[in-house]
């Protein structure tokens, strides 16, 4: 029997799968089967992401942000806040290492930020002026990343 699977990925992608399936297969077997499916991809966004300069990740992190601050102006944007907060801070995993150690506690205090936000988000996303000050502090660490990425030196 063949029966179509929705599933968030997740960087907060939904994907539709059309799987077979099978008595013999049971909930947990499919979701190892998942749980590869996401570790591929994110072993190979690892791959690409480490092909880009320091000043590049680091303005593909305050992009994040920007996003970040702009989804969180609507309320039916939850997962792709969650999914893009989770995705950043794994690109600050990955970089920090690499970046001077004032620059490294930064984007330590930042991740760790990121990390609060994704667990008050489940509880206070219905909250208008808590979305509004996530934006705000989002949008203030963009610029903050930004500034330290270089990107815009004249």
């Amino acid at each position: 029997m063949n029966k179509v699977v929705q599933h968030a990925t997740p960087d907060g992608v939904r994907a539709l799968w059309n799987v077979r399936v099978y008595k013999h297969i049971t909930p947990p077997a499919l979701a190892l089967c998942r749980e590869w499916w996401c570790m591929s991809r994110l072993e190979k966004l690892h791959s690409r992401y480490l092909q880009d300069s320091i000043p590049v990740r680091l303005g593909g992190l305050a992009a994040n942000l920007a996003r970040v601050a702009s989804f969180s102006k609507h309320d039916g944007h939850r997962q792709a806040v969650s999914a893009t907060l989770q995705e950043s801070k794994w690109f600050i995993e990955w970089t920090a290492a690499e970046l001077e150690t004032k620059d490294t506690a930064e984007l330590a205090r930042l991740q760790t930020q990121m990390a609060l936000w994704q667990l008050q988000s489940h509880k206070r996303w219905n909250d208008n002026n808590w979305r509004s000050e996530l934006a705000g502090q989002a949008q203030s660490w963009s610029q903050r990343i930004l500034k330290m990425s270089d990107l815009l030196r004249t």
